[in-house]
C-alpha cells in the first residue's frame, strides 16, 4: 500500500503514520498494525487478519499541533492458500489416514480422484470446510481400500469472497 507523503496539514510535515485495521465503512479503528516509517506498508508481511479482506487507514500525525488526518479506507484481498500433502497412508492407525484440503479463506471445495488410466475413483464434497476441514479421500474405492501408488486429483476451491480456484496435482497412496 502506498500514499501520498502530502501533508494534509497546511505549512507543516507529517511527523508519523499509523495503519489501523478497521471495519468497512465504519472508521472505528482496530489496533494499530503497523507504524511505517515513510509513505508505503507492505500488507502481505502484516498477517493480523483471519478476514480475507481486511480494511485499512492511514493514520497522519503532526505532533506540534496535536492534530491527525484519517485516510479515506482501503480494502486488501488476501489470496486464498490452498495446501495439499504429496502422500498419505490409509492404513487405519489415526495417523495420516486422510488425503484433505488444507489452508485459509476457505469456504468449500469438492475433489476428484483419478487412478492412472483416468478413472474416477471418488469423489468428495465439502460444501462447509470451516466446520469440517479434515473430511477428505479415505483411500478408497467404492468401499475397497485402493491399491499403493500414484493418483491424480483436481480440487475445486471456493474462497471467503466467492472465487473459485482449481489446483491439480497427484498424490501417492502408500501402506
Amino acid at each position: 500500500m502506498q500514499w501520498t507523503a502530502q501533508s494534509p496539514f497546511a505549512g507543516t510535515a507529517v511527523d508519523a503514520y499509523t495503519l489501523y485495521e478497521v471495519a468497512p465503512s465504519s472508521y472505528v479503528l482496530g489496533s494499530a498494525v503497523a507504524n511505517p516509517t515513510s509513505n508505503t506498508q507492505d500488507l502481505s508481511v502484516l498477517n493480523v487478519t483471519n478476514n480475507q479482506t481486511p480494511y485499512y487507514v492511514v493514520q497522519a500525525r503532526q505532533r506540534a499541533w496535536g492534530v491527525t488526518s484519517i485516510s479515506n479506507e482501503v480494502a486488501y484481498l488476501q489470496k486464498a492458500q490452498i495446501l495439499l500433502a504429496k502422500a498419505f497412508t490409509p492404513n487405519g492407525d489415526a495417523h495420516n489416514n486422510t488425503f484433505y484440503v488444507q489452508g485459509r479463506f476457505i469456504q468449500s471445495f469438492r475433489m476428484w480422484i483419478y487412478d492412472r488410466w483416468g478413472n474416477l475413483v471418488a469423489v468428495v464434497p465439502n460444501p462447509h470446510y470451516t466446520a469440517n476441514p479434515t473430511l477428505g479421500w479415505d483411500g478408497t474405492n467404492q468401499g475397497k481400500v485402493v491399491a499403493p501408488g500414484a493418483y491424480s486429483y483436481r480440487v475445486e476451491v471456493l474462497d471467503d469472497t466467492g472465487n473459485t480456484l482449481v489446483q491439480e496435482g497427484s498424490v501417492t497412496v502408500l501402506y
